[in-house]
């Protein structure tokens, strides 16, 4: 009689089916985080280190019958139970340091316990002359700082990439003045390239102009803890002015601090282009604390003599091969950022074969040029209304469209809200947003000289097309007020999915006609717009209002600052 064959021995074996889905979902989740940078180019060893996690655990619980058994037949021999005892083992001291990091990173990360008079806002990503969207929101919380504690003074810090038209501190300096802080209040450190220049230098500021050495660090709060090690190091006593981290991209760069902090502490000393400080420069957010400003020029502060002495003749060899680079990378990317912006709104841009820089140049805000104002002029602007064209800037950007493709867009809004929109318009574009269209009104203004009639058709037009526009000037339809959109503040987004459901004289109307089947909310539509989409929520973040949250009318398209 034949013998049954012992069962294989199963290591690490789920045998709860439910529990093992489950764990292969939440697995799957995580490394859709990891991943989800890449589709705007950030790739660095936090998601490289997160996607491997990920996948190994997706691997390890979908695949669990298969793996259990092959780790089973490791385990019968010596040295295979070895190996497996000594890999359990780093697994667990890696989670157990990972752990402790993370504690370590939010305690770092608290609200300040008093109030220094010196504020330092670390260097991060410009858009050519725009504050990215991590800079923004660093430059928000030391701005609210500053309002809190009116005779407290800020260092700004940053130097000037090759892809940046102005440095990181300057950008950071016409942000904050443009918001009501004082010159005075203002102090530059231009010439930084990492983490430890930016507070090395701001140091030097401190110490030139009698401020002490105790100061708030106004960063990331992922970046805190890193921040404070290397302040210390330095013998500056500092406390956390955290900024929030956009959540798809938190677990990226979360990841990524826990190496940063290890090789701090390690090699505190380590300042070099081979350091995790340095090589940065890809992230379009600038969620990195590095630049990649010029190595060549003296920095403003007074440098101590160890620090020049240090520096002299690395300094020297370095310069010339940065200088050489950046020459040539600025070069190609000009010239391709060029051809993309004397393509015509709408157009179709193949998006796989640019760097993450010229993409990034794509997005920007400029003055109304003769040729765009040859195409308002005695349309959406007229001599006579309440705007000047001084008044007005031509936005460009990329967004992706219902086919799938990258298209030209391009807007017309008031100065006062041309840098908001274009970082909107920058992450919608990283999260893969749809815009159905983006082109002026001007494109459905049929007359030369048109009324103000002629506008509002026009704006009926644009709606029927949902096409994204801005700035017309038109009355609001049924009434003779001024519409926003005349001020420029006011911007329509995908508004033929997202229409304007209001009352006229006891008769509810829905704009565009076309589009009345969606002022019913709740059909399942990927293009509505309500409290839980990305649009909304960037809106609100940069201080707009929603026509959906009106009590009187609800204009789901509608976004406005006043």
């Amino acid at each position: 009689m034949r013998k049954n064959k012992p069962e294989q021995r199963r290591i690490l074996s789920v045998r709860n089916i439910p529990a093992r889905i489950g764990l292969t979902v939440l697995s799957l989740i995580g490394l859709g985080f990891f991943l989800a940078p890449l589709k705007i180019g950030i790739l660095n060893l936090g998601n490289g280190f997160g996607i491997l996690c990920c996948g190994l655990l997706a691997a390890f619980f979908g695949c669990n019958v298969i793996v259990s058994k092959f780790l089973g037949r490791i385990e019968s021999s010596r040295i295979g139970r070895w190996i497996l005892r000594i890999l359990l083992l780093f697994i667990l001291l890696g989670v157990v340091l990972v752990v402790f990091l993370s504690i370590l990173m939010i305690r770092a990360s608290s609200a300040p316990s008093n109030a220094p008079q010196t504020v330092i806002v670390l260097g991060c990503k410009v858009n050519g002359s725009t504050p990215s969207l991590m800079l923004v929101r660093r430059l928000d919380v030391a701005y609210d700082y500053l309002v809190e504690n009116e005779s407290a003074v800020v260092i700004v810090t940053g130097g000037q990439g090759v892809d940046e038209d102005i440095s990181e501190a300057e950008a950071m300096k016409i942000n904050l003045v443009q918001k009501g802080i004082s010159e005075e209040r203002i102090f530059v450190e231009d010439q930084s390239t990492s983490t430890f220049e930016n507070l090395r230098n701001a140091q030097d500021i401190m110490h030139a102009n009698g401020m002490g050495d105790s100061a708030v660090i106004a960063t990331d709060g992922f970046h805190q803890l890193r921040a404070q090690m290397i302040a210390g190091e330095l013998g500056l006593r500092t406390q956390a002015l955290s900024a929030e981290t956009p959540d798809w991209l938190l677990p990226t760069y979360w990841v990524r601090e826990w190496f940063g902090v290890v090789h701090e502490y390690f090699f505190p000393a380590e300042r070099g282009a081979g350091s995790l400080e340095t090589g940065i420069s890809s992230d379009p957010f600038g969620a990195s604390d590095a630049t990649t400003g010029s190595l060549t020029e003296t920095p403003t502060a007074p440098a101590t003599e160890s620090t020049v002495a240090a520096q002299t003749e690395a300094t020297v060899t370095e310069a010339t091969v940065a200088e050489a680079t950046a020459t040539e990378t600025t070069e190609s990317q000009e010239q391709t950022a060029e051809d993309i912006a004397s393509l015509d709104a709408g157009t179709i841009v193949d998006v796989t074969g640019l760097s993450e820089g010229t993409i990034q140049a794509c997005f920007y805000s400029e003055e109304i040029s003769d040729s765009v104002f040859a195409r308002m002029d005695g349309k959406s602007f007229k001599e006579d209304g309440e705007m000047l064209r001084s008044d007005l800037r031509y936005v460009r950007i990329l967004h992706f469209g219902p086919d799938g493709a990258v298209h030209v867009g391009e807007l017309v809004v008031n100065q006062k809200i041309a840098e908001d929109i274009v970082d909107i318009f920058k992450e919608l574009y990283a999260a893969g947003y749809v815009i159905g269209k983006m082109v002026l009104i001007d494109e459905y203004i049929l007359v030369d000289d048109s009324s103000m009639e002629d506008n509002n058709a026009a704006d009926d037009a644009s709606m029927a097309d949902n096409n994204t526009s801005a700035f017309n000037y038109r009355i609001v339809s049924g009434s003779t007020k001024l519409s926003n959109h005349a001020m420029g503040l006011a911007i329509d987004v995908n508004p033929f999915y997202n229409p304007w459901v209001h009352t006229l004289d006891g008769v509810t109307l829905t704009e565009p006609e076309t589009g009345a089947q969606y002022a019913d909310r709740s059909l399942d539509c990927e293009y509505y717009i309500d409290h839980e989409d990305l649009c909304y929520q960037l809106f609100i973040e940069h201080g707009f209002i929603w026509g959906g949250d009106w009590s009187s009318s609800k204009d789901y398209q509608h976004f406005q600052k006043t």
